[in-house]
């Protein structure tokens, strides 16, 4: 039980953080960039392919940049044309 109630907090707080991430992140997209999935700590966002690095630059910046906690984030993205290619 002790373990689970120190692993509800870690998870809790992950979760939290990720939905503030997705918030950054889909305010800052340009137009033609789509968020369309989040899957535990990833965001999957559809973009054009010619602006796959200025996309990848904005989910970085947009995940790092939201530290309620004060703790140094550090997100990495990849490029690919689907989920699988991009893991």
């Amino acid at each position: 039980a002790e373990g689970q109630a120190n692993n509800t907090r870690i998870q809790g707080t992950a979760a939290d953080l990720v939905k503030l991430a997705m918030s950054e992140v889909h305010r800052t997209l340009e137009p033609d960039m789509k968020l369309i999935l989040s899957v535990h700590d990833e965001l999957v966002v559809l973009a054009p392919e010619a602006k796959a690095e200025r996309c990848k630059e904005i989910v970085v910046k947009g995940m790092e940049g939201i530290n309620p906690l004060k703790v140094k984030l550090v997100a990495e993205a990849e490029i690919g044309q689907n989920w699988a290619e991009a893991k």
